[in-house]
């Protein structure tokens, strides 16, 4: 299964501000969401405040080093605003309740009823025994619904090489004008991720890699390369702009 990320509009870094593509409104809310997750979504309030960031399915399993390898997906639940840098936490704790790790990483955006996926490594060696992942913060910006997809990834494939190593590779094709951006050295890369999935259809490791973002219409091949990966039934690749 191959998913693609939906996105037409996407937030350019100016300063500690953000500024939008047509169809966005340069205007930012700065409204934090330090408490949403898979199972507090926030409400939107009578004021237009956005509702928070939503958890939608995590996993992870531990490599041969002990270091955890996670994926996530988090839905923007706004028709209208974009989600700028959000970021989430990671945290592994021991049977007793202490803390193994804590780690925490920022995406660039997430646009109107968007859901993004994300994997990479987290910890620092002490194999948890369990691992919480929590939405932290968000910035929101006006923002029309996308009305097609940026990416296309195709020619996919899973190639198992020596000592451990499996390589996910294929062909990204951008289907947007990016030329307007005002910042376009922010939207020069794009992370490409694999999640890879147990029969249960459960998420049981993830990691990402970054290509050059190509111009529209053409494609660059990307290759993600993981290690001491679990047994798994199925992978997908998703495509965020960076």
């Amino acid at each position: 299964m191959i998913s693609i990320s939906r996105r037409g509009f996407i937030a350019a870094l100016a300063g500690t501000s953000a500024m939008m593509f047509s169809g966005c409104s340069a205007n930012t809310d700065n409204t934090g969401d330090s408490s949403s997750s898979a199972s507090e979504p926030q409400e939107a309030t009578q004021t237009g405040e956005p509702q928070g960031l939503e958890i939608v399915e995590s996993g992870w399993s531990v490599n041969d080093s002990g270091f955890v390898m996670y994926g996530i997906g988090i839905k923007n639940p706004n028709g209208d605003k974009e989600a700028d840098f959000p970021s989430f936490t990671i945290t592994g704790k021991k049977a007793d309740g202490s803390i193994a790790f804590s780690d925490e990483q920022t995406l660039f955006v997430i646009a109107p009823n968007e859901t993004v996926y994300y994997g990479f490594q987290a910890g620092n060696g002490t194999v948890p025994d369990t691992v919480e992942f929590a939405i932290t913060d968000s910035d929101f910006s006006d923002c029309a619904e996308p009305e097609s997809d940026i990416f296309t990834i195709a020619n996919t494939s899973e190639v198992i090489g020596d000592y451990g190593l499996v390589s996910y590779t294929g062909e990204l094709t951008l289907n947007v004008d990016l030329s307007g951006s005002s910042a376009p050295t922010v939207l020069e890369q794009t992370a490409v991720t694999v999640i890879l999935r147990n029969a249960d259809n459960a998420i049981v490791y993830g990691t990402s890699t970054f290509v050059d973002t190509p111009d529209q219409g053409a494609s660059v091949p990307f290759e993600i390369s993981a290690y001491s990966v679990p047994e798994h039934a199925s992978f997908e690749i998703h495509a965020q702009l960076w």
